[in-house]
């Protein structure tokens, strides 16, 4: 099982991860989600946040922008990061769980 986070802003991924207020939380087994949880993060401080992010115990978070320290954070914590994506996010794990997601870089 893997948990995917996703940082929202409407129903699009948020354009910054480190300012996003609302989180989504997929659980998924292989390409079927199993789970799924919206949660606010309440914090206004950025490394706070991250840090929020990081003891929900994610596989992976996919997200559009995010700050230097904020890739560092999430790469000691070994968790794998997939960048620099935006759009709808309903389609985006749809893609994800395809196969099919791209990004500009991706970094584990």
């Amino acid at each position: 099982m893997k948990k995917i986070i996703i940082p929202a802003f409407g129903s699009r991924i948020s354009p910054r991860l480190d300012f996003a207020k609302y989180i989504h939380i997929i659980e998924v087994d292989g390409k079927k989600i199993i789970k799924r949880d919206l949660i606010q993060i309440i914090t206004q401080n950025r490394l706070n946040r991250i840090q929020q992010l990081i003891k929900l115990s994610p596989d992976v978070i996919i997200c559009d922008g995010l700050t230097e320290m904020c890739l560092n954070e999430f790469k000691k914590a070994k968790v794998e990061v997939v960048p620099w994506v935006n759009g709808e996010i309903e389609e985006i794990i749809k893609m994800y769980l395809e196969g099919k997601l791209e990004s500009r870089l991706k970094i584990k």
